[in-house]
Parts: structure tokens; sequence; C-alpha cells
């Protein structure tokens, strides 16, 4: 059994992985590493751990770990997943994976020197609704596939989240908006070539709050995309063709036990497929274990891509102009 630990105690750790892992085929929770004994002892408490541990690095020095999830603020991405692949650790990061393309690029570099897997968090890849979507496509259902279109918006109004500290990595972009271009490149199978955007920043925070960009892939293909922390919650994503139009209406976070939907419209109707309720975090770890093990798996990225977009997207929404890739 694959020994996994977490690395950072917010909403999504304890929240999410904590029952993802207890719930995967493959795994074991191992530890959690916190930020302080009085964390410690509370969330063994809560959480009926067996290893909770006061500081970070005492996770990594833990020879019984095999991998670690990595679930704390963006900013703190790059310099924990450096320390646990110098420790021998397979790394599991939440996204995004790093703050920019460089940090990103030198977080893959140190896995490939230690012979350890480095894979993003976008836990949304493993529900078989996308899997769905894109068999439809490939099967020709939607015809010659032309525009893809996301949303992904919360309402945020508690100046002191994290998500709204542009010195840890906060804004809508990083937080929301990185599903829409990992998902139009997932749905796509491509890499864009350009980029344009516009962003919203906040007075006080000085993060984008609003983000609306468009990205430009071959075969005259356009992913458009909005993200941000003013809206009221939407999740979801649409693939157009020109027979017809596929919809998933809770695309990245879906409820736990949800049965979701697949939307497809065509000359001849409305044909809903309906997907059975998935843990998707569940589904990730698994797959993690596994891809630790060598499987292959065209899921996982290691978050140079995505995170090459989403720079670009940075650069378009403060020039104004078409930013190349």
């Amino acid at each position: 059994m694959f020994q996994i630990a977490i690395i950072g105690v917010g909403k999504i750790s304890t929240m999410a992985m904590i029952p993802a892992i207890r719930k995967a085929r493959s795994a074991n929770l191992a530890a959690l590493g916190t930020s302080s004994q009085e964390k410690a002892t509370h969330l063994s408490q809560k959480h009926k751990l067996d290893c909770c541990y006061p500081a970070y690095q005492q996770v990594l020095e833990d020879p019984k770990i095999d991998g670690v999830y990595i679930g704390l603020p963006n900013h703190l991405h790059k310099e924990w997943t450096l320390k646990a692949l110098a420790h021998g650790k397979h790394v599991l990061c939440d996204k995004p994976v790093a703050m920019n393309l460089q940090e990103a690029r030198e977080m893959t570099q140190a896995a490939h020197t230690a012979g350890k897997l480095l894979m993003e968090g976008f836990m949304y890849r493993f529900h078989p609704q996308h899997i769905l979507v894109k068999d439809l496509i490939q099967g020709g259902a939607i015809g010659k596939v032309r525009l893809f279109e996301a949303h992904f918006h919360y309402l945020l109004e508690d100046p002191e989240n994290i998500r709204m500290k542009h010195e840890m990595g906060g804004g809508g972009l990083y937080d929301v908006g990185c599903y829409g271009i990992n998902s139009a490149r997932y749905i796509f199978s491509a890499e864009p070539h350009s980029v344009t955007g516009f962003w919203s920043l906040g007075v006080k925070s000085r993060v984008d709050e609003f983000c609306h960009f468009t990205m430009r892939f071959d075969k005259d293909r356009v992913a458009a995309v909005t993200c941000g922390t003013r809206l009221l919650r939407e999740q979801s994503y649409a693939v157009y063709g020109d027979l017809g139009v596929i919809r998933v209406p809770h695309a990245y976070v879906p409820s736990p036990g949800q049965t979701t939907r697949v939307v497809i419209s065509t000359q001849e109707g409305v044909k809903q497929n309906q997907v059975d309720p998935t843990n998707q975090y569940a589904e990730e770890v698994d797959s993690f274990v596994a891809a630790c093990g060598g499987e292959i798996d065209t899921r996982i990225e290691s978050g140079v891509e995505n995170m090459a977009v989403l720079d670009a997207v940075r650069r378009a929404c403060c020039s104004g102009a078409i930013e190349e890739l």
C-alpha cells in the first residue's frame, strides 16, 4: 500500500483530500503535516489520525512516507515541492503548481533529477464525465469542433482570505481560471499558440477579481474563459461544433454524491447523459499512485504546459496585446 502524507491543512486538504485518500484503493493516509502543535493536536483528534506532525519538515523526514500531497498556499508550492523531492518523495501538488513558468520548470527538472513523479492536482480530469465528452467528440456527435467556452466563478467577500492576498498567489486566475486553461487544452488535446485577455484588479487586494481571456488553437479553434471572485458560483463548460453543442453544467467540483450531466444539443433535439457520482479526488489519488509505479496516464501533467499558458494570459491582461506562446 502506497503511504501518502498531506502537507498543509487548508479546506481542500481537510475536507477533500483526507476522505479521498481514505477512499482510494491504493493509498494509505500515513501522516498529516501542520504548522503548529496546536493544529496537530486538534486535527489529530478531529480526523482520528494516528500521525499528525506539528511541522511540515517532519513529514519529509519520515522514512515510511512514499509521497506527499502539497495543499499549501500557491507561493509555497515550489519551496515544499523541491524539499519533498530532495527527500525522495513523489509529489502531488495542488494547482496551480507554481507561481510562474520558471518555477514550474525548476520543479519539473528537480523531479526528473530525483527520479520521482511531480503531478499537478487537477482532480476534475479524473471524473468520468470528461472522458464521456471526449468520446462524444471523437465519435463525431457534434461534428467539427470550433469553440470551447468555460466559466468558473464564486463570490468571495473576505479580504483576509488567502485568495485575496497578492503576495500569496491570490486572484481568480490562479485559483479557478487555471481550470479553464487546463480543460480547453484537455478537450482539444492541443496547446494554444496565442492568447488575449482582460482583467479587473481589486483596489485593495491588487489581485484579479474578474478575468476574461481567449486562447487560439490550430485548426481555427478558439477557447473563451471567464473566471473570478465577484460573481455567484458557476463552474461549467461547453464545446461547440458545427453539428451541435456539448454542455457540462457541473464541470469542475460536483457536490459529493452528485449525479452529473453531459448534455448534447443537436438538430435532432437534446439528450442528457447522466454520470454516476464519483469521488474525483480519490480517483486522482489512485492515478497518482499508479503513475508513481510507472503506469502512463495521459490525464497527468507536471504543470509546465498549463503554467506556460497561465503566464501568457497574465502578460496579455497586463499588456492588452496578443501574447504568443
